[in-house]
């Protein structure tokens, strides 16, 4: 009896018969299987339906069949991997079935993935890609530490308004004898938070009865916050424009109340911001684990202290280290006097291009290593200053930057002079008078020839450490001290003794003072530093910033209505100079006279809350030009011409 097909399938069972026919192998067919061929097309197809022969077997070959193998008639293998007709589709389920089942097996063992992320899986069919993977786990960390932040603002936010209500600052009203109750405490109307810190900003408009933005900015509720919350606490100012606009609580999170007990010069060097000067050198890291840095240039002298063991002679290679690996040495010079057992300290430095070695009769290599080399350098840097001040004098300019400025072509390198045991050249019965007397010059005068002392000793003498040498070194570091005589020779108070552990020292410059640990660094550190030198390389390169007094005013007055506030400065100039330098540049431009275009502008120091003021003056004088440093600048063009 033929079997009759519905012309429905006429197309699917007429492709699947031309591809046998032309020896691809789609569908596997029994030899018995007969079809009339029609010699024009290949393949019979009648209008409405299509008359075959009963085959003995017609069947899909299952995928555990490779198409590579031919079919062989009455074939073992064929005979019992091929599945009758009545159960290959229940076959093909039961695999999809245990392939689903697998999946969601692997779904529940798989702990990475939150759980929509599982359930999207099982919609989707398949498993993710290890990239998919990593998106979807750094995802979900991140949304766990936003909400995990988010809510420690909340409690943080709620305990600082209960520390505040504690210390009077709310509306209440008394209930018997020795009760209360609060009415109003203070809110804040926005709170960021972030892991590093958390920013609450106080509504000034819904302030308590009787409580102003002065009572909540005070240092002793400061302290009191910090100490509630167990995270330093600090009180700002709102500031928009030149008006106080509110009161911002920061919560330092990542930090801990405190001094580190470790820091390693490897890890703080490069917190050095590039656009910091030539002569900035790294501190240690203070409270909250702060890395503080400081600048030769505005010391411009600096004297450290300490008893043995405490940490001078690694704090000195940390300096010499960052002054070699920051710079250039057509950018900066050193030469140092190593009085301890012939230059045991400092004698490793020899070799390093940025020592002085041609210039010094008698110190060829650039380590001074006995009192009368420690002579020589000491005349020759005193000489080098006069010669330095004579020079500019003829040009009419006041310090070395102005001369860098003018003169890029004949630039002039900073001088550093370290010296190590201060004492032993001090107490020297030979050189110890002049020595003494070579210090005091070059200290009161050398300043603006670039000329810089670094001057360590752990002796406690006031024949050392006298008044005139506490003067001129206004940048000083003391290291751990027997007692309260020996502190106070150093740092003005009794601070600095027996602290705990090495390295810890107090640093102290003008106003600001703070507990610091120095950094360590090692001696294969040392030896990096110093290898990179000799091959012409840099640590931590230096890229010049060349942001002028001039080009801020030209913006000052095209653009910011002739204010030199330092949030303006610094939202616009942000990318090319660190705040802290920028506050000390707009700092030293003021009273100053500067030159754009053909006018002359004066810079008016702010007063209060009123920032910074440039304003056009009238062309000085010959005898102010003289005084300033001004030069006309048709007289550079007639200069540039000769």
């Amino acid at each position: 009896m033929p079997l009759k097909i519905s012309s429905k399938f006429n197309t699917q069972i007429n492709l699947r018969l031309s591809k046998i026919l032309t020896g691809k192998r789609g569908l596997y067919a029994s030899p018995n299987l007969n079809v009339d061929v029609q010699p024009s097309t290949g393949i019979s197809q009648p209008e409405s339906s299509l008359i075959v022969e009963q085959p003995s077997e017609v069947f899909v070959a299952p995928d555990y069949i490779s198409d590579d193998r031919p079919f062989v008639e009455n074939d073992d293998v064929w005979k019992d991997r091929v599945p009758k007709r009545g159960i290959k589709k229940w076959v093909l389920r039961f695999r999809r079935l245990k392939a689903f089942l697998q999946l969601i097996r692997k779904i529940i063992d798989d702990k990475e993935l939150p759980i929509t992320s599982r359930l999207m899986m099982i919609l989707l069919g398949r498993e993710y890609t290890n990239t998919e993977r990593l998106e979807i786990i750094e995802e979900n960390e991140r949304k766990h530490l936003e909400s995990m932040h988010r809510d420690s603002a909340r409690r943080m936010g709620k305990l600082i308004t209960e520390t505040l209500a504690n210390l009077g600052m709310c509306d209440w009203y008394q209930i018997g004898q020795h009760g209360r109750k609060i009415t109003k405490k203070i809110r804040f109307d926005w709170v960021e938070h972030s892991p590093l810190v958390y920013r609450y900003h106080v509504d000034a408009r819904r302030l308590p009865w009787k409580i102003n933005l002065f009572d909540l900015y005070q240092q002793p509720v400061v302290t009191t916050l910090s100490g509630s919350c167990g995270h330093p606490v600090r009180a700002r100012n709102e500031i928009i424009g030149d008006m106080v606009t509110g009161l911002i609580y920061e919560v330092e999170i990542a930090a801990t109340l405190g001094v580190p007990n470790k820091c390693y010069f490897s890890e703080v060097l490069p917190r050095v911001p590039n656009s910091a000067s030539a002569l900035a050198f790294i501190t240690g890291y203070s409270e909250n684990k702060r890395a503080n840095w400081a600048s030769l240039e505005e010391m411009p002298h600096f004297l450290g202290g300490g008893q043995t063991m405490g940490g001078k002679s690694n704090f000195m290679h940390v300096m010499m280290c960052t002054f070699i690996a920051r710079n250039t040495p057509d950018d900066v010079r050193l030469v140092m006097v190593d009085l301890k057992f012939d230059g045991i300290e400092l004698s490793r430095y020899e070799g390093v291009p940025h020592l002085i070695t041609d210039e010094i009769n008698g110190v060829e290599s650039g380590v001074a290593s006995n009192p009368s080399e420690a002579i020589k350098v000491l005349r020759w840097a005193s000489a080098e200053g006069e010669k330095r001040g004579r020079l500019f004098k003829g040009e009419k300019i006041q310090n070395i930057k102005a001369w860098n400025r003018k003169h890029r072509d004949r630039h002039l390198a900073e001088i550093v002079i370290a010296i190590d045991e201060l004492s032993l050249l001090r107490m020297d019965a030979e050189h110890g008078a002049e020595a003494y007397r070579l210090i005091q010059v070059i200290s009161s005068t050398a300043r603006a020839s670039g000329i810089h002392l670094v001057a360590f000793t752990q002796s406690s003498n006031k024949r050392v450490v006298d008044e005139m040498i506490k003067v001129n070194f206004p940048g000083r570091i003391c290291f751990s001290v027997p007692d309260n005589p020996s502190s106070i020779l150093f740092v003005n108070d009794g601070s600095a003794i027996n602290l705990m552990p090495a390295g810890r020292a107090v640093f102290k410059h003008g106003t600001t003072k703070y507990i610091v640990q120095t950094p360590l660094i090692e001696p294969s550190e040392i030896d990096q530093v110093i290898r990179n030198a000799r091959a012409g390389k840099r640590t931590n390169k230096l890229e010049a910033v060349h942001l002028t007094p001039e080009e801020i005013i030209e913006w000052s007055i095209d653009n910011n209505n002739s204010s030199l506030a330092v949030a303006d400065a610094w939202n616009k100039y942000h990318t090319r100079i660190d705040r802290r330098s920028l506050e000390q540049l707009l700092k030293s431009m003021e009273k100053g006279t500067y030159i754009v275009g053909d006018r002359y502008y004066q810079v008016l120091p702010g007063i209060g809350n009123i920032p910074r003021k440039v304003m056009r003056i009238e062309a000085p004088s010959t005898s102010e030009k003289s005084r300033d440093g001004i030069q006309d600048t048709s007289e550079n063009e007639q200069e540039e011409e000769i």
